[in-house]
């Protein structure tokens, strides 16, 4: 089996399997099942990356309210993980202070680091570079993503194997 993977936005892989150029992509959830059919789904927990540096580095847990005055660095406006974070600072009365976006995570992550602003973590804790940290949001926050194909073509022999590979995921 022959499988060529390529990093793209939520928009882009949409984009990418409307468009015949991708059988099967990881999506961002929700999204349209008229067109698109979720064979696997997997929620993600999220968190806020943020410096040691900032005084809110010491909480065991942030709930939105208390990122009002914060700045934020995060990924481009072609991924959907932002959109849920905007509507539940909106419900607390502000509108976040984006003051960069950017698809280089390493970026993201070396700015948060020297406390430029907030980001965010989705997936597992993992080992973080020294100088930030992870904080989970109060409530706690998931992030769903699927494993799609459009729901009018039939998946390839491969992206059925694929699919499969993932189910355990």
């Amino acid at each position: 089996m022959n499988i060529n993977l390529h990093q793209a936005s939520d928009i882009q892989c949409e984009s990418a399997l409307a468009s015949g150029k991708a059988d099967v992509a990881f999506c961002a959830l929700p999204i349209d099942t008229e067109v698109f059919t979720v064979h696997v789904m997997k929620q993600l927990p999220v968190y806020f990356l943020i410096s040691t540096d900032n005084p809110l580095s010491v909480c065991n847990k942030i709930h939105v309210s208390q990122l009002q005055d914060e700045q934020f660095i995060t990924i481009d406006e072609d991924n959907k993980c932002g959109e849920g974070f905007n509507t539940r600072c909106q419900k607390a009365g502000f509108v976040p202070n984006i003051i960069m976006r950017s698809s280089d995570t390493q970026l993201i992550y070396n700015l948060c680091q020297k406390n430029a602003g907030i980001s965010f973590y989705i997936g597992e804790p993992a080992s973080m570079p020294e100088g930030v940290t992870l904080i989970p949001e109060d409530p706690p926050n998931v992030w769903e993503v699927g494993l799609v194909t459009l729901t009018y073509r039939k998946p390839s022999k491969e992206a059925k194997e694929f699919i499969d590979f993932f189910k355990q995921w």
